[in-house]
C-alpha cells in the first residue's frame, strides 16, 4: 500500500530550506478544478482573446487580419461591413432582407454607410422601408441599420463609423446618440454639420479621432473649443473639415474685395505691405494676381543647359500660393511683396538656401514693408555658417526696422526643443514663432510646446482653398500654414488699428504691442482665440465708426 501511494503521489521534493515539500492533496487538486476555478481561467483566456483579435483589426489590413485570425482560407467572417459603393441608395429594409450571408464578428474593423433613401409615412404602414410618395419622417435609418448589426452578429465594438447623413434631413442629435449607446467606437465620422460636443461626447466617449463637419456657426465652433467641449474627449485626435460645395452657402457669404469693403464701410484705411518669402505665388489665380504689388526671385532652373531664373508669379508645389491664399484671406486689405527663394538638394530631399533668405529678407526691408511671413525652417549646419550670420543679420535689420515677422515652427521638434533652425534660431527677440493646432487648439503632435510663442490653425488648412490648389498636392499640416495665419492676422491688426480715430496709437514697439494683443486672447494654452477679439463687434452695421473706434480702443488696451 505504501508502494503504490508513493507512486501514486509521485516523489517528494526539497524546497530551498532543506525540508521535504509536501505532495498536493486531493482537496487542492479539486479546488484547482472546481467550477469556480475553471470559470475563472476560461474568462482570463476569452480575455485575452478578445484582446489579440482588437489588435489585430486596429493595426492591421483587412486582408492582412482576416488571415492571421482565420487562415489563408478565411470561413466567409465579415469583420467589416462597408455600403459606400453601392451603386443605388438602398433603405434599412433592404440591407437587412439581402445581406443574410454575411456573418459577423462582435467586433468590425469599419461600418461605412451611404446615404439612404428617406423614409415616409406611406412606406412605413406598408410594413417596409421602400421610399413611396408622402412626407418624410424622422429619420432612423442607421438606428435601425445598428440595431440589426447587434442582434444578427452580437456586434458591440466598431473601431472605423463612417456614415454619410442627408445633408438636407440628418438624423437629430438624440437618435445618433440612442444609434451607438451600446457600442463602442475608435474613430467618429459622422456626416452631420455643427453637431454639438455633448452629442458626441455621449456617443463615442472613449473615440481617438473624431472627424467635424461645420457651415461656420460661430456658437458651435466656440463649443468645440471650450473646456467643456470636445477637450473631454481626453485621447481624440480633432479633425476639422470644411462646409462642402454641395451644400448651400447662406446668401451674402461670397467673399468682399477690399475696394468693395471700403465702398460698403466708408473708412479710408492704409493698405498693409506683407512679404511672403516662400517658393512663389501662383498669379494666374485674380484673388490673388489683384493684391500681388511686387517680387523677386532669387530661384534659377536649369532649362537647355544654362540657369535661368524661376519668376516669383509662379510656384512649383503650391506651398507659396496657399500660404498667400491665407493671408489675404485673414487680412484682405494686404498688399503682397513675394520673393521666391532658391533651393537645393538635402537629406530630407529639397530646402531653402540660407543665402537666397538673407537676400530676401534684405529686399523686404527696402520695400518698406510692415511684415514678413516665413513659413519655412533652415538647418543650422557647418556648411551654412557664413550664410546664416548673414541671415541672423538680415533679420536683426529688419527687427530694428520696427517690422513685424513670424516664423514656423520645426514640426520635429519633439526630439530636441532647444535646438532651434532658422529664422527661430536668431538672436532677435523680434519673431513670433508659430506652431500649428487643430481647430480645437490642441497643438500639433509633431510641435513642441516650449518652443513656439503661440499657436494658431494648422491641420488640414489646405480645405480652406481647394480651388487655388494643384490637383496632386497632398494636404498641408503644420506650422508653416500656423505662420501664414497669424501673418494675415497681425496684418488685419495693424488694418484696424491704423483707423484709430484718437491717435492713442502709436508704431513704436508694435511687435511686442501685435504679441500682446494675440497673447491676451491665448491664456496658457497658446492657442489664440481669434472670436475674443471680435465677436462682440461682427453684428455691428457696417460704417458705424463709433462701433469700430470701440474695438480699436480694446485692442490698444490689450496691447498695454
Amino acid at each position: 500500500m505504501k508502494d503504490i501511494a508513493a507512486r501514486a503521489t509521485g516523489p517528494r521534493r526539497s524546497t530551498r530550506s532543506g525540508r521535504r515539500e509536501q505532495p498536493r492533496g486531493r482537496a487542492q487538486k479539486e479546488r484547482e478544478l472546481s467550477p469556480k476555478s475553471v470559470d475563472r481561467k476560461l474568462k482570463t483566456f476569452q480575455d485575452l482573446e478578445s484582446w489579440l483579435k482588437i489588435f489585430i483589426l486596429r493595426n492591421f489590413s483587412h486582408s492582412e487580419a482576416l488571415e492571421m485570425l482565420y487562415g489563408p482560407v478565411a470561413g466567409g467572417q465579415s469583420i467589416g461591413f462597408n455600403l459606400l459603393n453601392a451603386n443605388r441608395r438602398l433603405t434599412p429594409g433592404y440591407i437587412q432582407r439581402n445581406y443574410p450571408f454575411l456573418k459577423f464578428e462582435n467586433v468590425l474593423q469599419h461600418v461605412a454607410l451611404p446615404n439612404l433613401l428617406p423614409v415616409t409615412n406611406n412606406s412605413q404602414q406598408n410594413g417596409d422601408h421602400r421610399a413611396r410618395n408622402g412626407p418624410v419622417i424622422k429619420p432612423t435609418h442607421y438606428k435601425e441599420i445598428f440595431g440589426w448589426l447587434r442582434k444578427k452578429g452580437k456586434v458591440d465594438q466598431v473601431l472605423v463609423i463612417i456614415i454619410e447623413d442627408d445633408l438636407v434631413s440628418p438624423h437629430d442629435d438624440e437618435t445618433i446618440v440612442e444609434t451607438l449607446d451600446t457600442f463602442k467606437v475608435d474613430k467618429w465620422n459622422w456626416r452631420k454639420y455643427d453637431l454639438y460636443s455633448e452629442t458626441i461626447f455621449r456617443a463615442a466617449l472613449n473615440a481617438s479621432t473624431v472627424y467635424l463637419y461645420t457651415s461656420g456657426n460661430n456658437s458651435v465652433l466656440r463649443g468645440w473649443s471650450d473646456e467643456s467641449g470636445l477637450r473631454k474627449l481626453r485621447r481624440v485626435k480633432v479633425i476639422y473639415e470644411k462646409q462642402r460645395d454641395n451644400v448651400r452657402a447662406p446668401r451674402g457669404s461670397k467673399r468682399q474685395t477690399w475696394d468693395q469693403h471700403k465702398a460698403n464701410s466708408g473708412l479710408t484705411l492704409p493698405r498693409v505691405k506683407i512679404a511672403l518669402i516662400d517658393d512663389g505665388v501662383d498669379a494666374s489665380h485674380s484673388d490673388l494676381s489683384r493684391i500681388i504689388k511686387e517680387g523677386i526671385t532669387y530661384c534659377t532652373s536649369m532649362q537647355n543647359n544654362r540657369y535661368v531664373p524661376s519668376s516669383f508669379y509662379a510656384s512649383a508645389t503650391g506651398h507659396g500660393t496657399l500660404m498667400a491664399a491665407l493671408i489675404c484671406d485673414m487680412c484682405p486689405n494686404a498688399e503682397l511683396y513675394v520673393a521666391k527663394l532658391n533651393d537645393q538638394n538635402s537629406n530630407n530631399g529639397f530646402s531653402f538656401t540660407a543665402k537666397s533668405a538673407a537676400d530676401a529678407v534684405r529686399w523686404a526691408v527696402s520695400k518698406n514693408v510692415d511684415i514678413i511671413s516665413m513659413s519655412w525652417t533652415i538647418e543650422d549646419t557647418p556648411k551654412a555658417k557664413d550664410d546664416l550670420a548673414s541671415l541672423n543679420k538680415a533679420l536683426t535689420d529688419a527687427a530694428n526696422r520696427n517690422i513685424l515677422m513670424f516664423c514656423a515652427a520645426r514640426d520635429e521638434g519633439l526630439e530636441n526643443p532647444t535646438n532651434r533652425p532658422f529664422p527661430a534660431a536668431s538672436t532677435t527677440n523680434s519673431i513670433t514663432i508659430a506652431g500649428a493646432a487643430g481647430p480645437s487648439g490642441a497643438i500639433s503632435t509633431w510641435v513642441s510646446f516650449e518652443s513656439i510663442h503661440l499657436l494658431f490653425p494648422g491641420l488640414e488648412i489646405r480645405d480652406a482653398r481647394q480651388d487655388l490648389m494643384p490637383a496632386d498636392m497632398s494636404a498641408v499640416d503644420g506650422s508653416s500654414t500656423a505662420t501664414a495665419c497669424a501673418s494675415g492676422l497681425a496684418g488685419l491688426l495693424l488694418t484696424i488699428l491704423a483707423g484709430d480715430g484718437t491717435k492713442s496709437w502709436s508704431e513704436e514697439g508694435r511687435h511686442e504691442k501685435i504679441k500682446k494683443i494675440m497673447a491676451s486672447v491665448a491664456g496658457n494654452t497658446k492657442y489664440v482665440q481669434v472670436w475674443d477679439l471680435f465677436d462682440e463687434y461682427t453684428a455691428a452695421r457696417e460704417g458705424d465708426n463709433s462701433v469700430f473706434q470701440k474695438l480699436v480702443d480694446g485692442l490698444i488696451y490689450r496691447s498695454k
